[in-house]
């Protein structure tokens, strides 16, 4: 495990989250500028509410941590692939689950009444999403071996 990739997730997993989103809606979608945008993608922040979704968003990072230790023996050479398109597809994953939750808010259609819960759950769905994507991760490796091995 190289300690660049750790650096990158945990700031990831510190920066990506709902208001960093909202404040991108608030830009793209509510045509806000920056400042504005900003102003009304983090009114109601606070401190409090960012550790405990911090807490779930930590889910898939952690999960990225334990696999790749159980499998780091294992698979030496296809483990840092593995563990980069695992932090991509949680990443992506989560952004457009945060976005899609939150575009109602910049547009005209309802907001439903649930949302909130499913910052509590994307984050959980982001294991499996990242499980899946570590795996296109080891048969591109795979695939890409084999092609290399042809030459």
């Amino acid at each position: 495990m190289k300690s660049t990739f750790w650096i990158i997730a945990i700031i990831l997993c510190l920066t990506v989250n709902e208001s960093i989103v909202s404040w991108m809606l608030a830009v793209f979608v509510g045509n806000y500028n920056l400042t504005d945008g900003f102003d009304r993608a983090f009114r109601f922040f606070t401190f409090e509410g960012y550790l405990f979704f911090l807490a779930f968003r930590a889910i898939p990072f952690a999960a990225v941590l334990i696999v790749s230790s159980i499998f780091k023996n294992r698979l030496t050479k296809d483990i840092n692939v593995m563990e980069w398109f695992w932090l991509i597809g949680i990443v992506l994953f989560i952004t457009y689950g945060y976005w899609d939750a939150q575009h109602s808010l910049y547009t005209d259609t309802k907001t439903s009444s649930t949302t909130s819960i499913s910052f509590i759950f994307i984050p959980i769905y982001a294991v499996a999403v990242g499980l899946i994507s570590s795996v296109f991760g080891l048969a591109f490796t795979v695939i890409h071996s084999k092609i290399k091995d042809r030459r």
